[in-house]
């Protein structure tokens, strides 16, 4: 079992980390208090299942406190050593990391529902369902990058976000078909084969890494949850797949992004790619930790250190983040053309991070978002709030166990980037608006389906 291996590695992993800090800091109170967050984390992890919230709970937990640790330890670093605060952060991640430890055991015990809701479909048409859904939801992330929104002069946005709600299904695609290798041995086929290289492809026209780290998360969550095995052959191409990945295509997307890039049309984009190789030849170890770029992007931590500091010395920001969540859920016909900022970008201005009307993407995270908006006065409940509220929809539809549960696996793949770097304002928003748009898609799609295919249609809990 997967999970049991990882249990027990991980107490390894977190006495070495910890023997490593005491070494390293200079500041024994702080870390002392994250040695602490990373027992009760080591904790955790002993009771963790193969449910949706634990799942939830660990990746949010993971980019907080485990991640740090080990690109710090990866550098012979103290976790700590360069932090502004004086032990604060330290206190403010245990305070974290105790919400946490007891909404895992209140959502268990407390809200342990089945799921009203399943997908059935007859093991004969599962991979055609699968091709449909990927068919489907490709179709309108090729759209998205053709037509979303881009900053224009003058602050604005111009073109059309639409379709980008409505790209989801792909993801549900890739998941059905790996369901039908449970309990065997996955072989890759044209199907797999192909829809790597379509993610790759869209992921670089849309100078984004998303969609194929989200293919890659799609792949590795449903082998763990279906049980499904790889074949040496098939373990070789997922190796050579990562290098591929980390060694050309990041670089590439890397190297690209700039403004005069996504105002191209997708052949001008190819052959503008077709000349970047010396740019790209610069970018292609900027992924690794001991030059930063990948560190801004998996260290939460460092940034909650950031926000921590700035807020403290300049004043919290209040509500405005929850009001401008609920303001950028409705569309846009009803309330009009959004500011492209978001509460991320006003946050960096409000703390002298960056000039006001800079934009550039922030992962600020969920711990540093709730504690900006009043320090510690009203954290414990807000994040329990909204953890609750980010988890509780998905396991009351579709219930809280993933073994062999698609929809469920679905959702964790959907979002389980989203949970890790967010703010608790964006996390709200998905829940309320992109959770509910997702819902009712893939339901209309398998409905339309279910007329020309007998044998599929979501409904009661019934069994695959």
């Amino acid at each position: 079992m997967i999970i049991e291996k990882f249990k027990h590695s991980t107490v390894l992993l977190c006495a070495l980390m910890i023997a490593v800090e005491f070494v390293l800091t200079v500041d024994y109170f702080a870390s002392f208090l994250m040695s602490l967050s990373l027992i009760l984390f080591c904790l955790y992890i002993q009771f963790v299942s193969s449910r949706y919230s634990d799942m939830v709970l660990l990746a949010v937990w993971s980019k907080l406190l485990l991640f740090p640790f080990l690109l710090k330890l990866m550098n012979f670093e103290s976790v700590v050593s360069q932090m502004r605060s004086e032990g604060g952060v330290a206190i403010l991640v245990l305070i974290a990391s105790c919400c946490i430890f007891f909404a895992a055991f209140l959502i268990r015990w407390g809200f342990d529902f089945k799921g009203k809701i399943v997908l059935s479909v007859k093991d004969g048409n599962v991979a055609s369902l699968a091709v449909v859904m990927f068919g489907v939801g490709y179709f309108f992330m090729f759209l998205h990058a053709l037509f979303r929104p881009s900053l224009i002069d003058g602050g604005g946005e111009d073109g059309f976000g639409g379709f980008g709600s409505l790209t989801s299904v792909a993801y549900l695609g890739i998941v059905l078909y790996m369901y039908k290798y449970r309990e065997s041995v996955l072989r890759f086929d044209v199907f797999v084969v192909s829809g790597f290289f379509l993610m790759v492809f869209l992921s670089v026209i849309s100078n984004t890494k998303h969609e194929m780290f989200t293919f890659g998360i799609a792949m590795v969550l449903s082998c763990v949850f279906f049980r499904i095995k790889l074949s040496m052959r098939d373990a070789t191409v997922v190796v050579l797949s990562a290098v591929f990945l980390v060694v050309l295509v990041v670089p590439i997307i890397q190297s690209s992004r700039t403004l005069e890039y996504r105002e191209m049309d997708v052949t001008d984009k190819l052959q503008y790619l077709a000349n970047i190789d010396a740019t790209v030849s610069n970018e292609r170890f900027g992924y690794l930790p001991s030059t930063g770029s990948m560190v801004d992007r998996l260290d939460i931590l460092e940034e909650t250190d950031l926000i921590y500091d700035g807020v403290n010395t300049y004043g919290y920001v209040g509500w405005y983040p929850m009001y401008d969540a609920l303001y950028k859920v409705l569309p846009s016909f009803v309330v009009g053309r959004k500011s492209p900022e978001s509460s991320a970008d006003i946050l960096m201005w409000d703390i002298r991070e960056k000039s006001v009307g800079i934009l550039a993407r922030k992962t600020p995270g969920l711990v540093a978002s709730i504690y900006s908006v009043s320090g510690y006065v009203l954290f414990v409940p807000l994040f329990l709030l909204v953890i609750l509220l980010i988890i509780l929809p998905v396991v009351y539809l579709f219930g809280g166990v993933l073994y062999g549960n698609v929809l469920s696996v679905f959702f964790l793949v959907k979002y389980i980037l989203y949970y890790t770097e967010k703010p608790a304002d964006a996390l709200l928003a998905i829940m309320i608006r992109d959770f509910s748009i997702t819902t009712l898609q893939l339901c209309l799609v398998v409905f339309l389906y279910g007329l020309f295919v007998k044998g599929a249609f979501i409904g009661r809990k019934v069994g695959v």
